[in-house]
Order: structure tokens, then C-alpha cells, then sequence
């Protein structure tokens, strides 16, 4: 007995189910469809709906105000320690969970042998009546929106219910509680009429934008000791996603969102965010050559990457003024490969914007870039 194909999972499922309640209790006299709810719920008005442990409840607005409502019976012990049991026992169902979806998987526990108690105070004797019908389409709308609201209804808070899981799977970890009181699910967001008709805000009156980014708050929730997430490491991109977004805002400096990952480690790791062995683990270059790149980015950011892997053939016309650096400041020979001006432990290299950048010999990493970038070659010699 399908609802509609035009819902999600849980708002198919949610119709269906109740359908079926209504049926048993219209018996054979009365066939139930709530394939109405659909046509009316453009001409109904549905106002404030209530979702709580064991009842939803709204306001429906049609010639008169009505108010329709639908219980059922709550969790029992046994059932939520089995949902529970469930879920720790399947890693994948608890990393959904935890990521804040609800798998597919519980259904049986939210439906199975559930009963409906169906009530609307309009004059209709029908077991469900259009305010009826129009009220089970929202409330499918909401579950598919989110399936959190369902596990309410059937009576489980979503952050006890998060809480628990993760105790269960880490039980050596403390498990903070959410101190924020901010609603979950969902975001009601504005609506467009309600954004236009907002009062202007005067260019004046607007904040001044800090010195920096805002301090890091500490976290609501420790993540679980199995997750694969480490506090640290979360902290660290929380910390380097709100500078960017104050670079964005501020205009001071370049946000970085273009560059590929592996420039996006570099980075990090220049600037002591991550560690030379998370480095090695993200990415398949050698410790060797991280230290590498994170002295060319720290020394030239993006051009400075690109200089240390950059080999091109400029013509002797275009080195000679690498060549003439070298050897007046060594009394001494230099030679010439591709882009790159040799003379002892120091080399100059052309880029193909005409720049040019010193690089240093190093016994362990090779060449490693020593300089910032210079129109005259002269000026990395002195």
C-alpha cells in the first residue's frame, strides 16, 4: 500500500503506516486513502506543528480553525536497548547516526506493531477527514525533512539518543553533553516576504570587522575514540576554516580554496597546523619531501611550489643574468641546466614570470628554496 512515489523514504513510509492503522480502524465499512491530503494541501492552511514524545499536533486554518493531532505509544525499555544494541553493533548505522542521518535500517523499530490515535475536532464522522489527510502530507514532509522529529514522536531525544550511542562504542571516553540550545534539524531559514520587509541596515551601523579571526570555543562534543577523528586535528580545521573565511571577508589575504589538497597539506603543515607524520599519511610523498614543499610555501606560498618543481628550457639570453649573479660573487664558474644557474652549494632559478629565487643545498632534501622572489639576480647573491 504505497503513499506516493513523490515523497523520501520516511514520509512514504510514515503514510503507508498510518494509512494502514486507519484502515483497522475504519474496518471494511470505510476505505482509507489519504491521497486527498495531497489535492487539499494547497487550499488548507496548516499552523504550528507540535512535534513531542508520543503526539503531533497543529492549528489547520480551513473556514474555521481546527486543531488535528495523532498519538502513539512510546519506546519501551526493551525496544530502545535493542535500536541501541543495533546500532553499536553495526559501525556503519553508528557512523550514519553520528553523522546526523537516520538510517534506513531502524524503520522496524520506529513502525513495527506501532498504533495511531487519529483526532481532529471538526464536525466530519469520517475516520480521517480532509484536515486529516492534509495534516498526515505535512507531517511525511517533516520526517522526510527530519527523520529526527520521528524518533521524538516515538519518544527519543536525538541528542540522548547520540549520547548514548557513543558511550556504548567508546565507554572509556567522557562524552560532553551539547551546551548549545540552539534547535537541531532543519533550518526554518526566512521566508522571502519576511527578508524584504526587513528595515535596511545602514552602512554605519554595521560592526567593525577585528584585528583576526575569533578564538576556537571548545567543543560541544568529543569525538568518539573509534571515529578516526582526532580533537587536535578538529580543532585545527575549524581554527584554519574561520581564517580563511576572515580573509575572504577582510580582503588581507588570500583564502586558498582554489589550490589542489596536496598544496592545501603543504600549507598546513607550513604553518604547524598538522604533523610531519599525518603529512606522510595523507599523501604519497616522502617526509623528505614535504619538508621540501613546506619551505617553498612558506618562502613563495603557490609560485613558491611551482618554482620547486618547475623545470623549463629559457634561452641563454634570458640566464645570463643568473650566470653573471653567480660568478661575480664567487669569482668562481657557474653552470647552466634547463632553468636552473649551479654554482657550489647555490642555485639560482628562473620562473616563467622572469623571477628569480635562490635555492640552497641540503645534504638530506636536495635543493630547498632560500629566498623570496627577485626581478634582479644580483640582489639573492650579495
Amino acid at each position: 500500500m504505497s503513499a506516493t512515489n513523490t515523497l523520501g523514504f520516511w514520509g512514504a513510509l510514515w503514510l503507508d503506516h498510518i494509512e494502514m492503522a486507519l484502515q483497522v480502524e475504519a474496518g471494511s465499512s470505510q476505505n482509507v486513502s489519504l491521497g486527498k491530503g495531497r489535492n487539499y494541501k494547497r487550499r488548507r492552511h496548516i499552523q504550528n506543528i507540535e512535534v513531542s514524545p508520543g503526539c503531533i499536533r497543529a492549528d489547520i486554518a480551513d473556514q474555521k480553525s481546527y486543531s488535528v493531532q495523532v498519538g502513539t505509544e512510546l519506546f519501551t525499555e526493551a525496544s530502545l536497548t535493542s535500536m541501541i544494541a543495533k546500532v553499536v553493533e553495526t559501525g556503519q548505522l553508528a557512523v550514519a547516526l553520528l553523522s546526523g542521518e537516520v538510517p534506513q535500517e531502524l524503520a522496524l523499530f520506529l513502525f513495527d506493531a506501532r498504533n495511531f490515535v487519529f483526532d481532529c475536532n471538526c464536525p466530519s464522522a469520517a475516520v480521517v477527514c480532509k484536515h486529516g489527510a492534509d495534516f498526515c502530507w505535512a507531517v511525511a514532509e517533516l520526517f522526510d525533512a527530519d527523520p529526527f522529529m520521528l524518533l521524538l514522536f516515538c519518544g527519543q531525544d536525538r541528542d540522548d539518543l547520540l549520547s548514548q550511542v557513543r558511550s556504548q562504542r567508546s565507554p572509556g571516553a567522557t562524552v560532553q553533553e551539547p551546551i548549545s540550545d540552539l534547535p537541531r534539524g532543519a533550518d526554518p531559514g526566512i521566508t522571502a516576504s519576511k527578508a524584504y520587509k526587513k528595515e535596511p541596515i545602514e552602512l554605519t551601523d554595521f560592526k567593525r570587522l577585528p584585528r583576526k579571526s575569533g578564538s576556537l570555543a571548545t567543543l560541544c562534543v568529543v569525538p568518539p575514540q573509534d571515529s578516526g577523528i582526532e580533537e587536535r586535528g578538529l580543532q585545527h580545521l575549524v581554527s584554519d576554516a574561520a581564517l580563511r573565511a576572515y580573509n575572504l571577508v577582510s580582503g588581507t589575504s588570500q583564502s586558498y580554496l582554489h589550490i589542489d589538497t596536496e598544496a592545501d597539506l603543504v600549507r598546513r603543515f607550513a604553518s604547524g597546523e598538522i604533523s610531519k607524520k599525518q603529512m606522510s599519511e595523507s599523501q604519497k610523498l616522502s617526509e623528505a619531501d614535504f619538508l621540501n614543499l613546506a619551505q617553498a610555501w612558506r618562502y613563495g606560498q603557490e609560485a613558491g611550489l611551482r618554482i620547486t618543481r618547475e623545470v623549463w628550457q629559457p634561452t641563454s639570453l634570458l640566464l645570463k643574468p643568473g650566470i653573471d649573479a653567480l660568478e661575480a660573487a664567487s669569482n668562481s664558474t657557474a653552470r647552466s641546466h634547463n632553468n636552473c644557474v649551479n654554482l657550489g652549494k647555490t642555485q639560482l632559478r628562473l620562473d616563467q614570470d622572469n623571477q628569480w629565487w635562490r635555492f640552497a643545498a641540503d645534504d638530506q632534501l636536495g635543493w630547498v628554496l632560500a629566498s623570496t622572489a627577485a626581478d634582479d639576480p644580483a640582489e639573492l647573491t650579495g
